[in-house]
C-alpha cells in the first residue's frame, strides 16, 4: 500500500506542477498578447500623428483646405484608439498583478497620455475659438495671462 500511496502522491504532485506550468504558460502567453497590443497602440498612434502632421502641413501650404469632416473623423479615431488604450492598460494591470513585467510599458503610457489629451479636446470649443479669432474677439496671450493672474490673486486672497 505504501508504494501505491507514494505513486498517487507523486502523480498528484506532477499533475499539480503540470497545471501550474500550464497556468503560468497561459499567463505568459497572455502577457505576450498584451505587450503586442500595447505595441500596436503605440504604432497606430505614431502613424495617426504622422497622417495628421501631413494633413496640417498641406493645409498650411495651401494645397488642401481645412475640412471639418476630416477633423472630426481624425478626432474620432483618436478617441477610439484612446478607448482601446484604456482597455489595454486594464489588461496590463492584470498581468502586473500576476507579478509579471510588461515590455514597452513606458512607451505605451506616454502614447496613452497623449491620446487622452487629444481625445479630451472639444472640437466645438476649438471651432468657437477660431471663430472668435476671425471676428477679432480674441485676447492676446498677455491679456489672458493678466486675467489668470488676477483670478489667482482673488482666489488666493480668499484663503484663511
Amino acid at each position: 500500500m505504501n508504494i501505491v500511496l507514494n505513486n498517487w502522491v507523486e502523480a498528484s504532485e506532477k499533475s499539480a506542477a503540470a497545471l501550474e506550468m500550464m497556468r503560468d504558460g497561459e499567463r505568459l502567453s497572455f502577457r505576450v498578447d498584451v505587450e503586442a497590443l500595447m505595441e500596436q497602440v503605440v504604432d497606430i498612434q505614431c502613424h495617426l500623428n504622422a497622417h495628421v502632421e501631413r494633413w496640417q502641413s498641406a493645409i498650411a501650404g495651401g494645397t488642401v483646405a481645412y475640412d471639418e469632416a476630416t477633423a472630426r473623423a481624425l478626432h474620432e479615431l483618436y478617441g477610439r484608439l484612446e478607448a482601446t488604450a484604456l482597455k489595454t492598460a486594464q489588461l496590463g494591470r492584470r498581468v502586473e498583478g500576476w507579478g509579471l513585467e510588461l515590455r514597452g510599458k513606458v512607451a505605451f503610457l506616454a502614447a496613452w497620455r497623449e491620446l487622452k489629451a487629444i481625445a479630451s479636446f472639444s472640437l466645438e470649443r476649438v471651432a468657437d475659438s477660431l471663430a472668435q479669432i476671425r471676428r477679432g474677439d480674441a485676447k492676446t496671450l498677455g491679456d489672458f495671462a493678466d486675467e489668470l493672474s488676477r483670478e489667482s490673486i482673488i482666489h488666493n486672497s480668499c484663503r484663511v
